[in-house]
């Protein structure tokens, strides 16, 4: 089922957690919810998301652009008569398995057609690649997904087969989990139980072992893309592939744009000829159609990772690749 997105501003925390916990643990809940504490981080959300439902505490004034962002304010009220006196409200204090039902009777009698709340734009498939190491693949990855999670609901999928960060550190699933799905081709799981945040970007780990990589299956990358396409309202999925087996090329097949890095002036050259070669040996010579080449500045705080990944975009390479997709915005809004 294809999510739409419900966005909770409200100024008590722990109701604010709670209500956000609560609905994205629902099976088959019809929105995915986002939850805001702070007036300005709202505000900053929404100069470059939108969403489909805006439940917001009483009393705040909303401008014309705000209610633009979304298909639907709904009051979040406190006092039971101004819940009365206002059809588009509901009652803070009651349980949450109420609030779900009028949540979903609001929102189907916005009178918006089925087929036009499920519309959305086909998700635009990147994936950053290297066939040597050390080219600062990830963490131009990083970089990338963060700054296009500023203005696009963005995916970010590791395919390592050395982790760059943990599960233990972050929370969240793995690609190992999400295979399992797959494999079994379920159709009740929820990407989301699997996502962890940097930031507004939403990440899976890659797997936990690296060997799980080689169980992949082209059907089982179809599937996967299948689901993201009818199960979530990501608008670009971002797959740091640094595993090489006939199913990566077969996921790359798949992509809109394939960037390699380059940091380091050593046998790059060499090993791209190879990768190309290689590329037209499988029957796959179109890739080189898709593929663009970078060479990443030079940052001694990101060589040294002196850093938190959540700082990515103010390093200086952070701040480079940040040049690099407000140029694409620009070419795709020329289109």
């Amino acid at each position: 089922m294809r999510k739409g997105t419900l966005i909770l501003y409200e100024k008590e925390t722990d109701y604010a957690i709670r209500f956000m916990n609560y609905f994205n643990e629902l099976p088959n809940f019809i929105f995915e919810v986002r939850t805001f504490t702070n007036l300005q981080v709202l505000n900053e959300h929404l100069n470059t998301h939108e969403g489909d439902v805006l439940l917001i505490s009483s009393g705040i004034f909303l401008e014309e652009w705000q209610r633009e962002k979304v298909r639907k304010v709904i009051l979040l009220t406190e006092n039971l008569e101004e819940k009365n006196g206002e059809s588009q409200a509901i009652y803070k204090y009651q349980s949450m398995d109420n609030v779900k039902q009028q949540l979903i009777q609001l929102w189907d009698e916005t009178g918006v057609k089925k087929e036009e709340k499920n519309a959305k734009q086909r998700i635009k498939y990147i994936a950053v690649c290297s066939p040597f190491g050390g080219s600062g693949k990830t963490m131009f990855s990083l970089a990338y997904g963060q700054a296009s999670a500023k203005r696009k609901r963005t995916l970010y999928i590791g395919l390592e087969a050395v982790k760059s960060f943990s599960k233990s550190e972050r929370g969240g699933g793995s690609f190992s989990e999400l295979l399992y799905f797959l494999k079994e081709k379920t159709t009740d799981f929820d990407f989301q139980k699997l996502v962890t945040h940097i930031g507004e970007l939403d990440c899976i780990h890659s797997p936990d072992y690296y060997g799980d990589w080689y169980r992949v299956e082209e059907s089982d990358l179809d599937y996967m893309m299948e689901q993201l396409e009818s199960q979530t309202r990501y608008e670009t999925v971002l797959f740091d592939l640094g595993i090489w087996n006939f199913a990566s090329i077969y996921l790359l097949s798949k992509m809109d744009k394939i960037y390699i890095p380059e940091w380091r002036a050593t046998s790059v050259f060499r090993k791209e000829i190879y990768l190309r070669e290689n590329w037209k040996l499988d029957g796959y010579g179109d890739l080189e159609l898709r593929k663009q080449s970078i060479k990443l500045p030079y940052d001694e705080e990101v060589n040294k990772g002196d850093f938190r990944i959540e700082r990515m975009l103010k390093t200086k390479m952070g701040q480079w690749v940040w040049n690099v997709i407000e140029s694409e915005w620009m070419s795709e809004k020329n289109c």
